[in-house]
């Protein structure tokens, strides 16, 4: 039986889908585990679990001082708060239904705004003083990701200047001569870290960092200019990152720059979509982490080979935060057998405090050994584990479909059965656009085909046997649900002979009696007691039609 498929039936009496084949952002386009990884071992959520509180943690952090900051590694003396781990801590206050501390973070930080429009790579939680002076692409870009968000989902525009100010600065990094190679790139910044010269370097994860800023803000302007500017800045970051470091199936840590790193591979499909504009499989960089980047290492003497993934396929530590993207990413693209694994096995590591560690080995340096064995419990971790367990893409406000925003009361839920490959949609996204044409129709009716194809998904997913001789005269094999309403019909529930009504639409009576025949089959017991004063005690649903 399809892994928690059954749950997914109960939404399905008010949520109404569009069927299909799974599209490719729902298949699962890695290899197989081998047998030094076997998610199977320890499938589904373990106890360890249970005591992991990311909110909780991130709540408790921001209050621990009244600058409305987040201390990003709790340990360090100097109480050090990076702009990035604002920004998450931000989107997860917001997604987790904490506006409030979303905003302490926001206005802190439009305060600290400089005249430019950017920010410093860190302050003190402390006194919001500067504690890195770097100007860094990537966390600038992040922060107008996290206003993004939050104003999508809260429909609260109070900070779109402060994100239009920081895009104003993120657009004078852009390489504007379409003679270089980097053309449509963002540079690194100004005074990044040991790099002497930041503006002639391009990393790619700045280039995931800037489209979702980008486009997402594209969306939210009413700027019709910006918009246009925008839209276009987005198409150009997403031909660069396509024609100068991806590689098949990874992508390079930056331009002329071979080095695969982690965030380049996880960041790419959550930021980009499954597939680019000339078919690229970016899910496929999914399978080349795996293969190159995991490590097997004792966090303690109680706590032994935990399996999880480091920076880049040369160092021996585990990266916490990555390995929680990874597990994200997993989630959100039909793998929750490696999504359950790899979140399991960082839980295995929470800390007294009910944190994650930002990153270890089993060198003995002590825990403030960054970046190899920092093991304070870090904001990061905590809020990348969030987005694992919430099944939730941090690089999207509308994650899926156009026309189901944030605040649709039946959002959670349409993410959940997409997220399971049980619907794909009504239109599919252009992959060559920045534009979000992925559309849903919340509101259109069902047919009873495709009643058969998201009961039968829910159950098996696309992989299951069936009778090959049709039943029914208006269900040829040729017909786009065919395998869904034979195999409706091999499970008994549906029990109608001759024709099917295929294309007819279902009702609600119907769509009761084929879930709960789908979870319980025909001997069940039920309260006697009407609930509704339309279905008497002596009603008959038939789920033909019109009989």
């Amino acid at each position: 039986m399809r892994k928690n498929g059954f749950k997914f039936l109960f939404f399905l009496t008010s949520i109404f889908l569009f069927s299909g084949t799974a599209s490719a952002a729902q298949q699962v386009l890695y290899d197989p585990l081998d047998s030094a990884g076997t998610v199977t071992a320890n499938g589904g959520l373990t106890d360890s679990v249970s005591s992991v509180d990311p909110i909780g943690w991130l709540s408790n952090n921001q209050d621990r001082f009244s600058t409305g900051l987040v201390e990003s590694q709790v340990g360090f003396a100097d109480h050090r708060a990076f702009t990035y781990d604002q920004a998450i801590s931000a989107i997860a206050f917001t997604k987790s239904g904490d506006a409030a501390r979303a905003r302490r973070i926001f206005d802190r930080m439009a305060a600290l705004q400089e005249s430019l429009g950017y920010w410093r790579s860190a302050y003190y939680a402390s006194t919001a003083d500067v504690w890195e002076w770097n100007i860094d692409t990537g966390p600038i870009a992040w922060m107008v990701t996290a206003i993004n968000y939050y104003e999508a989902k809260e429909n609260d525009s109070r900070y779109a200047p402060v994100a239009e100010k920081a895009i104003s600065w993120l657009e004078t990094r852009i390489d504007s001569n379409p003679t270089h190679g980097t053309y449509g790139a963002l540079n690194l910044g100004e005074n990044f870290w040991n790099i002497p010269d930041p503006e002639n370097h391009y990393g790619t994860e700045h280039q995931f960092d800037a489209y979702s800023a980008f486009k997402n803000r594209a969306i939210l302007t009413t700027n019709d200019n910006l918009k246009t500017r925008l839209n276009s800045e987005a198409r150009n970051i997403l031909s660069y990152l396509v024609r100068a470091v991806w590689k098949g199936d990874h992508f390079e840590r930056g331009f002329d720059d071979p080095e695969v790193w982690l965030d380049a591979q996880s960041w790419a499909p959550m930021a980009l979509g499954a597939t680019g504009p000339n078919g690229e499989n970016f899910v496929s960089a999914l399978n080349y982490a795996y293969d190159n980047m995991r490590r097997t290492i004792d966090y303690s003497s109680d706590v032994r080979s935990v399996n999880g993934f480091s920076y880049n396929n040369y160092q021996d530590t585990i990266w916490v935060e990555g390995t929680l993207q990874m597990a994200a990413v997993y989630y959100l693209f039909g793998d929750s057998e490696r999504g359950d694994y790899f979140r399991n096995e960082m839980a295995r590591t929470v800390r007294s405090d009910g944190g994650l560690p930002y990153s270890f080995d089993d060198s003995g340096t002590g825990e403030d050994n960054w970046p190899l064995n920092l093991r304070y419990s870090a904001v990061s971790s905590a809020a990348w584990y969030y987005f694992a367990k919430e099944k939730f893409n941090p690089f999207e406000i509308n994650n899926l479909f156009s026309d189901v925003p944030i605040d649709y009361w039946a959002y959670d839920y349409i993410t959940a059965i997409y997220n399971d490959g049980i619907t794909m949609g009504c239109a599919q996204d252009d992959p060559s656009t920045p534009e979000n044409e992925r559309r849903y129709c919340p509101e259109d009716n069902v047919t009873r085909g495709q009643m058969a194809a998201f009961i039968i998904r829910a159950k098996y997913g696309e992989d299951f046997s069936y009778t090959a001789t049709p039943y029914f005269t208006d269900v040829p094999s040729t017909n786009t649900f065919f395998k869904y309403v034979q195999k409706l019909r091999d499970d008994g529930i549906t029990a109608v002979s001759g024709t099917y009504a295929v294309d007819s639409y279902v009702t609600r009576g119907q769509m009761a009696a084929f879930i709960i025949r789908a979870k319980h089959g025909e001997n069940f017991s039920y309260t006697t007691t009407p609930y509704f004063s339309d279905v008497p005690l002596c009603a008959i649903i038939s789920e033909t039609l019109p009989t």
